[in-house]
């Protein structure tokens, strides 16, 4: 199996910090590359981010950028899978919602979207932290807006969770409930014998994943589109 790009997403205040710092604490054989978000890595003297500044633009299209470099550029350096906190989908939906808000031009909105419409099925897993689970707390970064927040949940809901993406799935639960949910889903499985995608197969699944042997026909294994799609042939 080749390198594999992780990423994480949602709205903020979700989990996903608490999340990550467990997972480099678990991985204690250093089989992934962790890479922080990179709006903390800006200068906040010379970007602002959220609802702080006048000129979006510099600032969303160096943040694309950013994702763009943590995809291509520190995955090929580091040879190992790569873990990003936020991709390419947390680029896309926070300039859209400065974009409707009248703080980024045409332009910038129309990069931010072309880079997610190329980069998005290239991440081989793409998490979204459930904001269910978690409240909105301050964290010296992100904004603790709630209106802010309920409409960037409300912008995933529409340009994310409205289509139908293989690649991204919803974590619910507590920190370990997350993890377990994230070991199973990236763990070696059989390659489905139609598309050789990896399948969510076996009778050991968390949920949702409990679909035990529904996926297999005469003893071959499938993924749940090529396993429907025979389904509905025979």
């Amino acid at each position: 199996m080749g390198q594999r790009i992780i990423g994480f997403t949602g709205a903020q205040s979700t989990g996903k910090t608490t999340l990550l710092k467990q997972m480099r604490e678990n991985d204690t054989d250093k089989k992934f590359h962790f890479v922080d978000e990179v709006t903390r890595a800006l200068d906040k003297s010379v970007f602002k981010i959220n609802n702080t500044a006048e000129d979006y633009n510099l600032t969303q299209s160096f943040i694309i950028n950013s994702h763009l470099d943590n995809f291509y550029v520190k995955g090929a350096l580091s040879g190992k899978d790569l873990i990003l906190d936020r991709c390419i989908v947390d680029g896309f939906i926070y300039t859209y919602y400065l974009y409707d808000n009248g703080k980024v031009s045409h332009n910038v909105f129309k990069f931010a979207e072309h880079w997610f419409r190329e980069m998005l099925g290239k991440y081989d897993f793409i998490f979204y932290t459930d904001h269910k689970d978690v409240e909105l707390v301050d964290d010296g970064t992100r904004s603790t807006d709630i209106r802010f927040r309920n409409e960037i949940i409300n912008l995933y809901d529409r340009f994310v969770f409205g289509q139908h993406y293989e690649n991204i799935h919803v974590i619910s639960g507590t920190v370990e409930e997350r993890l377990k949910q994230i070991d199973f889903l990236i763990e070696d499985k059989i390659p489905c014998s139609i598309c050789s995608k990896p399948t969510v197969y076996g009778v050991n699944h968390p949920e949702p994943y409990q679909d035990k042997e529904n996926f297999q026909i005469n003893g071959s294994i499938f993924c749940m589109k090529c396993y429907n799609d025979a389904y509905n042939l025979i």
